[in-house]
């Protein structure tokens, strides 16, 4: 797949010298907004950008290098369609963290990042109505998958019940579908959730899901 992404400076992102930065931002439908806060006990010096297209088998080059400044980060780029996009911190010493975080950079979207611990999905995702629904579904999951692993499996079928309850009721929210779309296993999703959404802007990502779930012969 051919990607067109362009990493931008904040300077050539339609800015004038009174303009705010939002403002700027939302003129241009297919720039991607990010604007993050992460705690000052994480000692993250800085954020590696990378933005993975989903034909790629390795891992692609960092596209940008953003830098924590009294605990805040800005980043701008425009894209042709949504994309997994990742980050990984460098802390003060050097050292990078462990844990990669990763969610859609979407065109035409503003996305904010509150980053909370050094572990697998310590942080929350605001902003737009995309990254508000996929932080409602991400901590509906959490708490739905902790209280059927304190019933030490007994309580599976209602937490399966209780995720297809959910979605039926959340049936038009990207954010909702696409984030099982990124993170559950093609065993626990039924694709024929994504009838709605499956030929809009994320259709390349749906059918990748697709084609990885049919490879694995699961």
């Amino acid at each position: 797949m051919k990607r067109q992404i362009l990493t931008i400076l904040l300077a050539f992102a339609c800015l004038t010298a009174k303009a705010q930065v939002s403002k700027a931002v939302k003129c241009t439908d297919n720039i991607f907004m990010l604007k993050g806060k992460v705690a000052s006990e994480l000692n993250v010096d800085r954020y590696l950008v990378y933005i993975w297209d989903y034909a790629q088998k390795e891992m692609p080059q960092p596209v940008d290098t953003l830098k924590v400044k009294n605990g805040k980060f800005e980043f701008f780029t425009t894209l042709d369609q949504p994309y997994s996009g990742m980050m990984k911190a460098v802390k003060k010493d050097g050292t990078t963290g462990e844990f990669f975080l990763e969610f859609f950079f979407v065109p035409g979207e503003e996305c904010k990042i509150d980053v909370k611990g050094d572990g697998l999905n310590e942080f929350t995702l605001g902003g737009s109505k995309f990254y508000r629904d996929w932080e409602a579904f991400a901590q509906f999951y959490e708490k739905t998958q902790k209280k059927a692993i304190a019933l030490n499996g007994a309580g599976d079928e209602e937490f399966f019940a209780s995720i297809a309850k959910y979605n039926r009721q959340h049936k038009d929210e990207e954010g909702c579908l696409m984030y099982q779309c990124m993170w559950l296993s093609g065993s626990a999703m039924n694709f024929s959730m994504f009838d709605g959404i499956q030929d809009g802007r994320f259709k390349s990502y749906i059918q990748h899901r697709k084609n990885q779930y049919s490879s694995q012969g699961s």
